[in-house]
């Protein structure tokens, strides 16, 4: 055999484990027969109903013959015919026959047959050279006839009904393995019309699949994967249009970082080289922190998540506001945190400093100069509440339903930005399994964003959490 061949021979196959599963079926269907029969033969042999039939209709033979020579002759014959019947039928040994006078006198014994007893009624078990044999009694008239059947073994009952039954098996085998073959070959036809749709598709075809499989329970599939196809064409237009917003982007500083290098190398005058340094350097800033936006959120989009890891969020939360203190002195802003001392949850770490982190930045930019931005870190049930609000300008009720987008502005934003901050805050709190919602700002002003996410506290020995605030 070819090595393709044996291959392709120990590939699974639906149409061989088919044809197995028949068999065994028809393997335990026949030891469920064989042993109700077993059953039913064992419960008969019991009662040896079939030996004492025997037995009297020989006697009732026998009833109308007084002469003893005739008796013994018309017995020789019964005992030939009977047990070359059960020699060609049933591979059994043969019985023995015994023939006697009402007065006990015998007249005819099978060949070394030994005497079978005395009458009682009813089959006895006897040990007839050393081997069990039941024994059976009728009398008629003249004569007094035994009959002794060897007591069969297990082994030769079930071989026996094995032989008897397997024919019947063996008949009714392959009309029920053609339709069922029939029926598994027709019913995999519509997957490999599948399979070779799918190969002669384009690879950059993500458009329905636009088969129908007739069979119900094939239609899950091609709705499934017609899902798939949807979710991954939508996923590669939204990668597109990231790609496509993030190149605009860069271009505009890309632009001015090469204007501002031609004005620095042609610059003479000190206030000309100035201003195009300074130029120079804010658009390398927003480039860069552009470049790093679209790190954390290609980072967010990972599929595998790290590990979750005990994270105390309310010094995590402290330590990022003093970070944020020099920009918010910038603008003369007040910064303020209302939250517990110590809150250990297990999260990713680097997506929550990515929401909190943006947040802030969002807050501190657009937020009003000498205003106020109000951190609050509370546990709220069994969801963590985080919110960051501002009394600002707020964002016009037009725009809000695509704020969360990527590479969306407000439309009269005057402070440079590139629309990810909170693209990146729906994307860190998807990754944690929350969500956040945009609500109301401070004394009625501004904006509030709130983010909830679900507790998972670690285990410190059955004590409760420290030091948590609840929300009310």
């Amino acid at each position: 055999m070819s090595p393709e061949r044996k291959a392709k021979w120990h590939q699974p196959s639906l149409v061989r484990r088919m044809v197995v599963a028949v068999v065994l079926a028809f393997a335990l269907v026949a030891m469920v027969l064989i042993t109700k029969d077993y059953t039913d033969f064992r419960h008969l042999r019991d009662e040896q109903a079939a030996l004492q039939n025997a037995a009297a209709q020989m006697a009732d033979l026998l009833a109308t013959s007084t002469d003893a020579t005739t008796a013994s002759q018309l017995m020789q014959t019964l005992e030939r015919q009977t047990n070359r019947s059960r020699q060609d039928s049933l591979g059994a040994p043969p019985l023995l026959f015994e023939l006697r006078r009402q007065d006990g006198s015998l007249i005819y014994a099978s060949e070394g047959a030994p005497p079978l007893g005395e009458a009682t009624g009813k089959p006895v078990l006897q040990l007839i050279q050393g081997h069990p044999y039941h024994v059976a009694r009728a009398d008629r008239g003249s004569w007094q006839i035994g009959l002794a059947e060897p007591e069969p073994s297990d082994g030769t009952i079930i071989s026996y009904l094995g032989r008897e039954l397997a024919p019947s098996l063996l008949l009714a085998f392959p009309f029920i393995l053609l339709p069922v073959w029939l029926a598994v070959r027709q019913g995999i036809k519509p997957v490999q019309q599948l399979a070779h749709h799918l190969t002669g598709r384009a690879p950059d075809d993500l458009s329905p699949l636009g088969v129908d499989l007739k069979y119900a329970e094939l239609r899950p599939v091609i709705d499934a994967f017609n899902a798939l196809l949807q979710r991954l064409h939508d996923t590669v237009q939204r990668e597109r249009a990231f790609v496509h917003d993030a190149a605009h982007e860069l271009r505009t500083p890309m632009a001015v970082i090469s204007a501002q290098a031609h004005v620095l190398a042609r610059a003479v005058e000190d206030t000309d080289r100035q201003q195009a340094e300074a130029a120079m350097d804010a658009a390398l800033a927003r480039a860069s922190h552009l470049s790093q936006q679209l790190l954390a959120l290609a980072a967010l989009d990972e599929a595998r998540p790290p590990k979750p890891k005990a994270v105390d969020v309310a010094a995590l939360s402290q330590s990022l506001l003093a970070q944020a203190v020099p920009a918010a002195q910038e603008r003369g802003q007040e910064l303020s945190l209302d939250g517990p001392d110590s809150l250990v949850l297990e999260l990713e770490q680097a997506a929550f400093q990515s929401a909190l982190q943006n947040l802030l930045d969002n807050a501190l930019r657009y937020g009003a100069r000498g205003g106020r931005v109000a951190v609050s870190l509370c546990l709220d049930g069994n969801e963590l509440l985080l919110c960051v609000a501002d009394d600002g300008p707020g964002i016009p009720t037009a725009e809000q339903a695509h704020i969360f987008e990527r590479f969306v502005r407000g439309s009269d934003q005057t402070q440079p930005g590139t629309g990810l901050g909170l693209a990146i805050v729906r994307q860190a709190a998807r990754r944690l399994g929350g969500h956040v919602n945009l609500g109301p700002g401070l004394d009625g002003r501004g904006a509030g964003f709130y983010v909830r996410i679900p507790a998972a506290t670690p285990d410190f020995d059955g004590r409760p959490e420290r030091n948590a605030l609840w929300c009310l």
